[in-house]
């Protein structure tokens, strides 16, 4: 059984937010469902892309209320209030993902790194690879 800290995190994100996160517009990401206790976090980006384009280093992991989670990151979440609470849904919680750091790498398609890759429907952990960065 390989241990938790050889493993990294690979999280899908759709462009729109990758690229707010890129130019160091977006600070926080939400998630409905939050990797345990990761500091670096690979980036799937979606259709179109379907590659894997950058790594977040995570300050902190957060959940709380969907109302506490807001009023705490709006000024640093890239995003309107409707595009928050349309994400919440009707959830009671909401983790916020604080990105201490970002790293773009060459955009990499994950099959050359990890076979028969299915892009995570929100992340999944596997064995590090070093070949990235």
């Amino acid at each position: 059984m390989t241990k938790k800290n050889n493993q990294v995190c690979i999280m899908s994100i759709k462009p729109k937010f990758f690229n707010l996160i890129s130019e160091g517009n977006k600070l926080v990401e939400y998630r409905k469902v939050s990797p345990k206790k990761t500091s670096k976090i690979y980036l799937y980006v979606s259709r179109p892309v379907k590659r894997i384009c950058g790594i977040i280093e995570v300050e902190k992991i957060e959940t709380g209320t969907i109302q506490e989670i807001w009023s705490k990151t709006k000024k640093i979440s890239g995003i309107e209030s409707s595009e928050y609470f349309d994400y919440c849904g009707n959830k009671e919680t909401i983790t916020a993902l604080y990105i201490e750091k970002f790293t773009p790498i060459k955009a990499t398609l994950p099959s050359t790194l990890i076979s028969n890759f299915r892009a995570p429907q929100n992340y999944f952990y596997h064995e590090e690879f070093s070949t990235l960065v």
